[in-house]
């Protein structure tokens, strides 16, 4: 299935891509990823001057760069998440999106809970802005950092252009801040290993996360994971189209819901966490001494953020010919 299909709209289709949708992949270039698409869509087209999105490992950051918008991902909890679609218990994030910065930080002060206790008085973008020179930056190679080939078909020239220019792009920064280093941030072993456990949360959970939410709405047409499930067969002319009729993901979730242990859980939860974050993320930050990490966005950065529960990855837009 393409990102930015869904059952009720069909297609979505970036404002910038000539052609529309082609078979490229799910994450192809050719579209504008997911999940959150239509909120991208309907800045980059001019529908709107802000919208919001929600993330679990990438819902607003990539739709976000292939619509040429900026978006930041806040730490979970900084949002509430009251009446949005779950995903995750507490890896689930909500965030603005804008064509420049200055609306994207407005919409964020306006989204946050001011009684959070990560969230700076008097709100975002109040303090002084610092000089690139007191800035350090570490730096992820974009020849590692990309999208596998089963979720995005490659196409001529494009990678090597992101490539190129995300290289480009570190290049000025050599010239601006205080330091730019390349790091390694995960191998891709440990990635995977990290994020197959982080699934198994998910699973454990959804099916009640679900419910949650269904039972806040005022007029379901289904009232739990079951349902839901015998709904897409029921309707499976509109609900499971031919690109994919099926829905193991569903059935999974809900044959191994609450399947984990509170010590099993708390166990995943941690080791998850910390393979990304503490082992990661903090790791570089603190070893190098830098204050930001970068690297492309269309890639399995925003996996790593998923992982470790926190935003501390700026995102380096992607280039492409094609968007």
């Amino acid at each position: 299935m393409s990102g930015g299909w869904s059952a009720r709209g069909g297609q979505t289709h970036s404002a910038y891509v000539r052609g529309g949708v082609i078979d490229d992949g799910m994450f192809g270039r050719s579209n504008l990823s997911g999940s959150s698409t239509g909120s991208a869509v309907g800045v980059s087209a001019g529908f709107t001057p802000i919208s919001i999105g929600a993330d679990f490992n990438g819902s607003l950051t990539i739709p976000a760069t292939r619509a040429a918008l900026y978006t930041i991902r806040p730490t979970p909890g900084i949002v509430s998440k009251d009446g949005c679609f779950p995903f995750s218990k507490d890896r689930d994030s909500v965030g603005p999106k804008a064509k420049n910065t200055e609306d994207m930080i407005h919409l964020l002060n306006v989204m946050t809970d001011k009684s959070h206790p990560q969230v700076p008085e008097g709100g975002y973008g109040r303090s002084p802005a610092r000089p690139w020179r007191d800035i350090a930056v570490a730096t992820l190679d974009p020849k590692r950092w990309r999208l596998p080939e089963e979720v995005q078909k490659p196409q001529p020239g494009a990678l090597d252009q992101i490539v190129r220019e995300t290289l480009s792009a570190y290049e000025k920064l050599t010239n601006l801040a205080r330091k730019v280093i390349p790091v390694e941030l995960i191998d891709d072993d440990a990635l995977a290993e990290n994020y197959t456990d982080v699934m198994k949360l998910i699973t454990n959970n959804f099916s009640g996360l679900l419910k949650s939410y269904i039972d806040g709405l005022q007029t379901p047409k289904v009232r739990s994971l079951s349902e839901l499930i015998a709904f897409n067969e029921q309707h499976r002319e509109l609900e499971l189209p031919p690109e994919c009729p099926a829905q193991e993901k569903l059935l999974q979730t809900r044959d191994e819901a609450h399947h984990l242990s509170p010590s099993e859980y708390k166990h995943l939860d941690n080791n998850t966490a910390a393979a990304a974050g503490e082992h990661g993320i903090d790791k570089i930050l603190l070893e190098h001494d830098v204050d930001v990490i970068i690297g492309p966005a269309d890639s399995r950065i925003p996996d790593v953020v998923a992982l470790a529960s926190e935003p501390p990855l700026y995102l380096l837009p992607g280039a492409s010919s094609g968007g």
